[in-house]
């Protein structure tokens, strides 16, 4: 079943392509950053580019561990950082990393945290510390959710490894209201392995499970001979989950979020497709007064080079009180040039405690880039200056009259070929979605 208006849109796609060529043509091109091919590390395959189309992220590294925001979507990429240079996703990348993200839940409205939710959004990278700020403004429902993820290591002697996730949402309405955060991690690297998955006593997982406890499971690990990726749940200072399930990306994404929708045993397959895991974790009910906050913490843990990830020691590290090593976290030196490539430089200003970093768009010979592709991507290890900037926010489209961007527009596209090419069957929600947003563009394009 192909999407109404298809045509007519890819029109405008081209329309806009031309606009933004003719225009890229007269203004500074080093701020542009292009989509690549993957090439393995065996590879030397030059690296060119996919499209015309700015993507410019925010993006942090040290030691193996990264963070990348994607700026057109508000979601967020995290990757393995190997010692030559290259980086791998450890979750799915495509498309922009939306199939991985944060919800939040008050009454019987859930908020999908990103720009296809709808959702207002400003970034932020300082150092090893990536932030997406989220605005919920709803007629009922006001609030605001920072997503923190802060790059340390998992004890005193080890090089940077971890990434501490720190969802806090605060109350910004009237009203004392009910609130509920969920994370989807949509894992690919057991996905080709011998297991989808395992915990700290059960060895291999290959099909649906679900957690109400982590006391003695500890953490998750999704990983293949090279990479692995250990989201640890349980632990001093860690937010116990309500319940923790692993299934299929898809059946996730359409499930209830108290997670009724589990069936033992069942494999990780839908109608939509094959052998596509995810991790689905569901944190207990909080009351929040006007003004009130609350937190949810939990850790990942990066493992490179065939390496297990050292959950074990960053929980040996917590319970010990052992957290000042997220604040200045070893790095060696094959890494630290990546770490300058996409970290801001201190800035003097007392008014920006935490500047914003705009990562600047590199040819491949000019500098580091944290790539889209799932395969692993080869990074130059020369530094490359990068020019912070003081704000960067973003606003949602609305359903009349949508604030138009290049980033968008094509995320759409890519959206729309890839239903349209998939072969599998399409949800209807999603159609109607994209139809509607087909409809406010063009709307809007009417009374230019």
């Amino acid at each position: 079943m192909r999407i109404k208006k298809t045509f007519l849109f890819l029109s405008f796609f081209v329309f806009l392509s031309s606009f933004a060529l003719v225009k890229s043509v007269s203004e500074d091109q080093a701020s542009s950053t292009f989509d690549e091919d993957a090439v393995s590390p065996e590879s030397s395959v030059k690296l060119e580019k996919k499209s015309k189309f700015v993507r410019k992220r925010f993006a942090a590294a040290k030691g193996s561990a990264g963070v990348a925001l994607q700026k057109n979507l508000g979601t967020f990429g995290l990757y393995a950082v190997f010692p030559e240079g290259f980086v791998k996703p450890v979750i799915a990348s495509r498309p922009d990393f939306s199939s991985s993200g944060f919800y939040l839940k008050s009454g019987n409205s859930v908020y999908q945290l990103n720009r296809l939710g709808g959702i207002p959004y400003r970034l932020a990278v300082s150092g090893g510390r990536a932030e997406i700020v989220y605005t919920i403004r709803k007629d009922r429902v006001q609030a605001e959710v920072s997503l923190s993820m802060e790059i340390g290591a998992s004890s005193k002697d080890a090089e940077a490894d971890v990434i501490k996730f720190t969802v806090e949402t605060t109350n910004t309405g009237s009203d004392k209201r009910n609130f509920a955060v969920r994370g989807v991690f949509d894992t690919v690297l057991g996905e080709m392995a011998y297991t989808n998955f395992s915990t700290a006593k059960i060895p291999r997982i290959d099909a649906e499970r679900q957690f109400t406890t982590m006391l003695t499971e500890k953490w998750i690990v999704s990983k293949n001979e090279s990479t692995a990726m250990q989201i640890v749940l349980s632990g001093t200072g860690i937010t116990p989950p309500k319940t923790v399930t692993l299934a299929n990306r898809d059946i996730v994404s359409s499930g209830a979020w108290d997670g009724s929708y589990y069936r033992e045993n069942r494999i990780f397959n839908s109608i939509m497709s094959y052998n596509n895991s995810a991790v689905d974790i569901v944190w207990n009910d909080f009351s929040l007064s006007p003004g009130q906050k609350s937190a949810v913490t939990f850790y990942v843990v990066i493992g490179v080079e065939g390496r297990e990830p050292a959950g074990a020691k960053l929980l040996n590290s917590l319970a010990a009180g052992e957290t000042v090593f997220f604040a200045a976290p070893a790095i060696s030196s094959a890494t630290a040039a990546i770490s300058a490539a996409h970290s801001a430089p201190e800035s003097p200003a007392a008014s920006a405690p935490a500047e914003t970093l705009e990562a600047e768009g590199l040819d491949p010979g000019t500098g580091g880039k944290i790539s889209d592709s799932d395969e692993p991507q080869k990074l130059n290890t020369e530094a490359v200056d990068s020019s912070p900037i003081e704000s960067a926010e973003f606003n949602a489209l609305s359903d009349k009259y949508p604030n138009l961007d290049l980033d968008y527009v094509q995320s759409l596209i890519d959206r729309i070929n890839g239903l349209e090419t998939s072969g599998n069957i399409i949800d209807p929600d999603e159609i109607v979605r994209l139809n509607d947003e087909l409809d406010a563009i063009l709307s809007v394009l009417r009374n230019k």
